[in-house]
C-alpha cells in the first residue's frame, strides 16, 4: 500500500531541469563585476586565541583544539555584483593566514541566516563581514565564521566568505533565499574580488581553488561550480580565470524545486482526493 501511495504521489510531480546559467545583466555587465572597491583590516587573531573564541568546542564530536596553526588577519571587503537588473555593492570577509610561501584559496558559503537581527547576535548579524574577531556575546553568534573561517584560515587557507545580497552592506535588499543561480553570480564575483585583494596584499596564492558551504551555502557552492564550468569566467580578462579543484558541499539544500513540490503535495489533497471532492454526492 505504501508503495502504491508513493507512486501515486510522485506520478504527479514534473521536475523542470532548466538552469538559468546567466542573467542578462550579469552577462552584459561582466567586466564591471567583482572589481575590488576597498578593503579594511578588521582584526588580528593569534592561533592561541582561536580555541578560546569557539566556546562550543566541548559540545562537538572530535577535538579541534590542535587545528589552529597560524595567526590570522580578518579583512572586510566590498565589491560590485549584480542583482535583478542593477549593479549592487556587496560585502564579504577574507581571512588571511600569517604564513610564508604559497596559500591555497577556499571560499566558504554560509548557511541560512534569518533575515532579522537578534539582540546579541545571530540572524542577519551573523553575516561574515560583520564578524569582528571578538568573543561571541551568545554561544551561537557567528558560529560558522568562527568555525569554518577561523579554523580553516589558521590551517593555512586563504578563506573568502561572501555575505550575499540582503546581508552586510546590502541589508536594504531582500535576500533571494536559495535562488542559487543568483547566489552563484555573486559568489563568482567574490572570487574575482578576492583575487584582486590577494594581488593588492602581494599574497602568493596557488591555482588551487576549493569551494564549500553549509545548507543553503552548500547549494550555492555547487551552483557556483556549475556556473564556472558553463563559461561564467570565459573572457580575455585574466582576472576571470577560475577553475575549481574540489567542492565540499555540506548538508546542502540542493533540490529546492523538488522539495517545494513534495511539501505542497503532502500538505494539500492529492489530485485524486481533489477530484473526488468535486464529484456530486450520490442521492
Amino acid at each position: 500500500m505504501l508503495g502504491l501511495f508513493l507512486v501515486e504521489r510522485f506520478a504527479f510531480i514534473t521536475i523542470d531541469t532548466n538552469y538559468d546559467l546567466f542573467s542578462k545583466i550579469a552577462h552584459e555587465k561582466r567586466e564591471l563585476r567583482g572589481k575590488l572597491i576597498d578593503y579594511e583590516l578588521v582584526n588580528k587573531i593569534s592561533s592561541k586565541e582561536i580555541n578560546r573564541l569557539f566556546q562550543e568546542n566541548d559540545e562537538i564530536q572530535g577535538d579541534l583544539s590542535t587545528l589552529p596553526t597560524f595567526d590570522i588577519d580578518l579583512y572586510r571587503i566590498r565589491y560590485p555584483s549584480v542583482f535583478l537588473d542593477e549593479i549592487v555593492i556587496l560585502s564579504g570577509l577574507i581571512i588571511v593566514p600569517n604564513k610564508d610561501g604559497p596559500i591555497r584559496h577556499l571560499q566558504y558559503h554560509h548557511g541560512t541566516l534569518l533575515p532579522y537581527p537578534y539582540v546579541n547576535g545571530e540572524g542577519s548579524l551573523d553575516a561574515p563581514s560583520l564578524y569582528s574577531g571578538g568573543y561571541p556575546q551568545t554561544k551561537n553568534a557567528h558560529y560558522e565564521t568562527r568555525l569554518f573561517g577561523n579554523y580553516l584560515g589558521s590551517a593555512g587557507f586563504l578563506v573568502s566568505m561572501p555575505d550575499y545580497i540582503g546581508y552586510g552592506v546590502s541589508s536594504g535588499y531582500e535576500h533571494p533565499y536559495s535562488v542559487n543561480d543568483r547566489l552563484a553570480e555573486q559568489s563568482v564575483d567574490m572570487l574575482i574580488a578576492t583575487q584582486s585583494f590577494a594581488e593588492k596584499l602581494k599574497l602568493e596564492v596557488t591555482d588551487e581553488l576549493y569551494l564549500s558551504g553549509w545548507s543553503e551555502g552548500a547549494a550555492a557552492s555547487l551552483a557556483t561550480q556549475k556556473l564556472i564550468e558553463n563559461g561564467a569566467t570565459d573572457t580575455d580578462d585574466s582576472s576571470y580565470e577560475i577553475s575549481i579543484s574540489a567542492n565540499f558541499a555540506l548538508a546542502g539544500f540542493y533540490n529546492t524545486e523538488l522539495y517545494s513540490k513534495l511539501c505542497l503535495l503532502y500538505t494539500s489533497p492529492s489530485p485524486r482526493d481533489a477530484h473526488e471532492s468535486r464529484m456530486p454526492s450520490s442521492a
